[in-house]
Order: structure tokens, then C-alpha cells, then sequence
């Protein structure tokens, strides 16, 4: 990443100034300007003097000429080396005025500035700049539609002079939701000046199984009951289900339209409480035969509690097919 010079002013590049220029704009669309000067929030200078063109940038289509000679006119005193002040909206159209007579109603002040004297900043819409770039890429393996909102920045980060560059820290994991970053301000030779926090939520919408009809736990699910739907995965609760095995059981009640997890299902039980089995009892060289009611149920291999009809016996019996428990 380039280094950043403190003149350098990305802002009206962005929507955030935008938006903030807006008001700006109109005031000057009814004085019959098409453009407007924006003040910036925050700012670095490097000289003694602060000029116009250090604190301000230019929005809409103002003459060249124009912006260089408003660019050349000093506004105020700098503050002493390495110190910063912050400048409040009355005092700066105070300067403006003092600085540009008439003017002065040509800049739209839209806040406080802080200034510092010495050193850089680096300003939100250039934090959210890297920040996009990286989940864009770390991001672009993943299924679905991916979306960015609510980025999580701070207005501007004053830096010393022997700044280079901005650099993400690796996270932990990256899924979709709330994804907390750290920014890492560097020198040129790799030391770190300053951790900067950022964060952003992540959408990421793909098409998954949705209940069809309400479904209450025990129903055994088929195809014919499971519909599909786009839903955000930053909301899920597990993983969606594959459909794969089908039928299925369903071990919770999920209403219609909502995701069908792999944890709501299971597999249908060869054996259901209640029904009637085969019961054998398997020796080395006999094989006894009986009848018997499942009091569990179970699948291939587990092991059930089963009711000897005959002798009203109850016993701890293996599955072995859909209608045999064995005991050896």
C-alpha cells in the first residue's frame, strides 16, 4: 500500500462526503454555483501556516483556476509541532470568514476539525477502503451472495511521520455475522505504530432446505414436505441439512418457511416403540425364536429394551434388521 501524503484527500471520491457535502451543494445550487468547498474533519499540515486547500476539498465542477487560488489562501496559524487542536464548526467559519471575506460563503462547514501538526491521517473512507479489499478477497471462495454493511471505523487515525502503510490482521476465523479486525498501522521496515479496530457485519445469502409445511418432532420427513428458500446465513443456528438419506425424522417441531437444520434430523428407527419383533436367542449351537414388543426403539445395531410376550419378561436386545432383535 502507497504512503499516504497529509495533503492527500480521498473524500470526494466517497458517498460518506456525499452526503455530507449535500447540504453544502444546495446552498450553493440556489446562489447559482454548481460546486462548493467541504471542510474536513480531520487534518494534517505540515508548514506553519494552514492553507485552505489542507483542510478542504473541493465538490462539484469548480474551475480549476478557482480551486488553486482558494487552495493557496491561509486560513490560520499551524499549531506547534506534533500537537493537535480541535477546531469547532463557529470557529471555523470564524477563520473562513476572516480568511476569504465574501467568499467565505462558498465552503460549507459541516463540522469541527481536528489539525495536527506533523505526522498523517488517515481518514475513514480510506480505513474502509482496505478494510472491503480484504473481506472481498477472503471472502470471494465462499457459496452465495456475499454483502458488507455496518462497517465499524473510526472518523480518522493520526499517525507519525515515519507511517507506510495499513495492513489487516489475519482473524481467527471468518464466517458470515459480526467480523471484528484489527488494522495494523506499519513503518516502512515492518514496525507496528498503532492497532487500529474495525469491524464490519457480513451477509451471506444462499438458497437452503425450508420446511414446507409446519413439522412437529417425530414426523418422518420426505421430499414432498421440504421446500427451498434464500436465506442469510449469518443467522443460522447449524448447519443446513444435505437432504441426503431421506426418509428422515424430524426431532424438533420447525414451522413452515424456517431453515431445516442437520441437527433437527436423524434416522428413521428400523424398530418403533410399541411394535411387534421377531425375538432370538442366540447360542453357540441353538437359536431360540419367540415374540416381543419394543419398550425403546432403535436403528441397525443399537441396543433396545424389548418386552418377551411369552413370559412377560423385558431384555436388553440388539437391532438386527427391521423386524429382529437378538440377544446372544
Amino acid at each position: 500500500m502507497k504512503r499516504f501524503p497529509a495533503s492527500l484527500f480521498l473524500l470526494p471520491l466517497a458517498l460518506a462526503l456525499a452526503v455530507a457535502a449535500w447540504g453544502g451543494m444546495a446552498s450553493a445550487a440556489t446562489s447559482g454555483r454548481e460546486w462548493a468547498v467541504v471542510t474536513m474533519r480531520a487534518a494534517c499540515v505540515q508548514d506553519g501556516v494552514v492553507e485552505l486547500g489542507e483542510i478542504a476539498a473541493p465538490f462539484g465542477p469548480i474551475p480549476d483556476k478557482t480551486w488553486e487560488r482558494l487552495a493557496d489562501t491561509r486560513v490560520a496559524k499551524a499549531p506547534e509541532q506534533g500537537r493537535k487542536v480541535v477546531i469547532n464548526p463557529d470557529q471555523l467559519r470564524w477563520l473562513m470568514r476572516r480568511a476569504l471575506g465574501d467568499e467565505a460563503s462558498v465552503v460549507s462547514v459541516k463540522g469541527g476539525l481536528t489539525l495536527q501538526r506533523g505526522g498523517y491521517v488517515v481518514r475513514e473512507e480510506e480505513l474502509r477502503d482496505v478494510v472491503v479489499d480484504f473481506l472481498t478477497k477472503r471472502l470471494s471462495g465462499m457459496e452465495g451472495e456475499i454483502e458488507l454493511r455496518n462497517l465499524r471505523l473510526p472518523d480518522a487515525v493520526f499517525l507519525p511521520g515515519d507511517f507506510s502503510e495499513l495492513k489487516v490482521q489475519e482473524p481467527d476465523e471468518l464466517e458470515p455475522g459480526r467480523v471484528n479486525l484489527r488494522i495494523k498501522a506499519l513503518t516502512a521496515d515492518g514496525r507496528e505504530l498503532r492497532s487500529i479496530v474495525a469491524g464490519a457485519f457480513v451477509d451471506r445469502w444462499i438458497d437452503v432446505p425450508v420446511a414446507g409445511q409446519p413439522l412437529n418432532s417425530g414426523d418422518v420427513l420426505t421430499m414432498d414436505m421440504v421446500g427451498h428458500d434464500r436465506k442469510n446465513a449469518a443467522y443460522f443456528n447449524g448447519e443446513p441439512a444435505s437432504m441426503e438419506g431421506l426418509p428422515l425424522r424430524v426431532t424438533r417441531s420447525i414451522g413452515r418457511g424456517m431453515v431445516i437444520y442437520e441437527d433437527d434430523l436423524e434416522g428413521v428407527p428400523l424398530i418403533a416403540r410399541g411394535e411387534k419383533v421377531r425375538l432370538e436367542y442366540r447360542g453357540e449351537n441353538v437359536t431360540l425364536r419367540t415374540r416381543a414388543e419394543a419398550e425403546t426403539e432403535g436403528t441397525f445395531g443399537d441396543m433396545i429394551m424389548v418386552r418377551n410376550l411369552q413370559s412377560g419378561r423385558k431384555v436388553r436386545a440388539q437391532v438386527w434388521d427391521d423386524g429382529t432383535v437378538v440377544v446372544k
